[in-house]
C-alpha cells in the first residue's frame, strides 16, 4: 500500500476533542470508488460544507487500484484550513478495508465518511456532525426524496424489509453511504468483507447510540455508486450474512436446527408411510418418493448436526468473547450519601 501525503493547508482554527493539539477534530474519508464523481469537483462541491462546520478537520481520499487517481487530477484543490491526504491503494479493496486503513492512519475522534457518489446536499454535513457531538455514537443520513423512480424505491423497500428480520433494522436508507463515527465504533467493531454499508446496523446491535437522521437529498447526484448485474445479489447475500450474525451468532442451532426441522420432518413422515406400505405389501422399487424421503431425512440430520457442532463452537469460546457492552458506571452510593 503506498501513502502518498499531499498537505494542501494545516493550520486549525478549534482544538481538537481528543485533547491531542496535532489532531484534528474530523476526519473525513471519500472512499473513491469506481462510478463516483471526480474527486476535484467533489471536493470543491463541498468545501464551503466543510468550512462552514467551524471544526478542524483533515479530508482523506481513499482510493483502490480499481480506480487509480491520474497524476494532477486535484489540480489546486483549497480545503480552507484542511488538509487533504491521498492514499492510492496497491490492489483492488472494499470500502471496509478502505476505512479500517484509514483508521490507522488518523488520530481524530471523529470520521465522516462520505462516499463520492454521496447524494446528500452539502449542507447536511454540519446537521449530522452537530447531532453527534450532541452526544450520539454513530449518526447515519437518510435522504428525503420527492417521488424518484418507483423501481428504485421498490429495491429500498425490499432491502430494509428483509433487514428487518434481524434483531432491530428500523434504519430506512442505508444506501446513502454517508455518516458520522465515533472513533471507539471502528475500533470495536470487527470490519470485513462488505459489512461497512450495514455499519449503523451493527453499532446498534452492540449497544452503541446510533441515530438515523433525515437530510436533504442532492437533486442531482454526483456521481454514482458501483453497480453492475450481480450487484443486488451481492447486496442481498451480504444482508443475509448480516442478519445471520445479529440474530444466530451466539446460537446457531436456532437457526440451523429450524431449516433440519424442515427437511427432516416431512422427510420422516414420507419414510413411516413407505414403511407402513411395504409392511403391508406394496412395492416400493421404482418409485422417486423414496428418494426424496431419504433426501429429506438425510439433509435434515445434517442441518441439525451443523448447528450442534456450532453451538459446542460457541461454548468453548463464549468465555473469550464479550457480549455486552457497559454504557457508564455511577459512584458507589454510601449509606452515608443517602441520609
Amino acid at each position: 500500500m503506498t501513502d502518498v501525503i499531499s498537505p494542501i493547508r494545516s493550520d486549525h482554527r478549534a482544538g481538537p476533542l481528543s485533547g491531542d493539539s496535532g489532531a484534528p477534530e474530523l476526519c473525513v474519508l471519500v472512499p473513491v470508488l469506481p462510478g463516483g464523481a471526480d474527486p476535484a469537483l467533489f471536493l470543491r462541491r463541498y468545501r464551503n460544507a466543510l468550512e462552514s462546520l467551524d471544526r478542524s478537520h483533515e479530508v482523506v481520499l481513499l482510493i483502490p487500484s480499481s480506480n487509480p487517481l491520474a497524476p494532477g487530477a486535484l489540480g489546486t484543490v483549497d480545503q480552507s484550513g484542511g488538509a487533504l491526504r491521498v492514499l492510492q491503494f496497491a490492489q483492488p479493496v472494499g470500502e471496509t478495508a478502505l476505512l479500517s486503513a484509514a483508521l490507522n492512519l488518523s488520530e481524530a475522534p471523529w470520521f465522516v465518511v462520505l462516499p463520492s457518489y454521496a447524494s446528500v446536499h452539502p449542507e447536511a454535513l454540519g446537521e449530522l456532525v452537530e447531532t453527534a457531538l450532541a452526544g450520539a455514537d454513530v449518526v447515519t443520513a437518510a435522504r428525503r426524496t420527492e417521488g424518484g423512480r418507483v423501481l428504485d424505491r421498490l429495491k429500498r423497500s425490499l432491502f430494509h424489509g428483509f433487514l428487518r428480520l434481524g434483531p432491530s433494522g428500523t434504519f430506512k436508507d442505508l444506501g446513502s453511504g454517508v455518516r458520522v463515527v465515533r472513533r471507539e465504533v471502528f475500533e470495536e467493531l470487527p470490519l470485513y468483507g462488505d459489512v461497512a454499508r450495514f455499519l449503523p446496523l451493527l453499532a446498534e446491535s452492540e449497544g452503541f447510540r446510533v441515530i438515523e437522521q433525515s437530510v436533504e437529498a442532492e437533486a442531482a447526484q454526483s456521481g454514482s455508486p458501483p453497480g453492475g448485474p450481480g450487484i443486488y445479489l451481492r447486496r442481498m447475500l451480504d444482508a443475509l450474512t448480516v442478519v445471520f450474525l445479529l440474530r444466530f451468532t451466539e446460537k446457531p442451532l436456532r437457526f440451523f436446527g429450524l431449516l433440519g426441522a424442515t427437511a427432516a420432518i416431512p422427510g420422516g413422515i414420507m419414510l413411516a408411510v413407505l414403511f407402513v406400505q411395504r409392511m403391508m405389501g406394496q412395492p416400493l422399487a421404482g418409485r422417486p418418493i423414496l428418494l426424496l424421503a431419504v433426501l429429506l431425512a438425510v439433509l435434515g440430520i445434517q442441518a441439525i448436526a451443523l448447528g450442534l457442532i456450532g453451538e459446542i463452537i460457541v461454548h468453548l469460546n463464549l468465555s473469550r468473547r464479550r457480549t455486552y457492552r457497559v454504557d457508564e458506571i455511577t459512584p458507589t452510593v454510601t449509606s452515608g450519601d443517602l441520609s
